[in-house]
């Protein structure tokens, strides 16, 4: 189980109509206490590419299926 700071100052850039980037600050729990970071997220070559930091040391890209899949767990768990 992940440890988690109470209170987490969820904060979403949201990009305009039409881009293919965002950020959100997220807590990160391999860094512990060291707070926050923002979890960039941006569409290139019709993947969906999640880069932790921002600094593309942990780059998570999902293709269409992938994406796909992960959106219908997070709307199972969502509700």
């Amino acid at each position: 189980m992940i440890d988690l700071p109470s209170e987490i100052p969820h904060q979403q850039t949201v990009p305009a109509r039409g881009s293919t980037s965002g950020a959100i600050t997220i807590p990160c729990s391999q860094h512990g206490s060291a707070g926050f970071t923002h979890l960039t997220v941006s569409q290139r070559d019709g993947a969906i590419v999640l880069n932790s930091h921002g600094a593309y040391s942990c780059v998570i890209t999902l293709d269409e299926t992938a994406a796909t899949a992960l959106f219908d767990l997070l709307g199972e768990w969502l509700g």
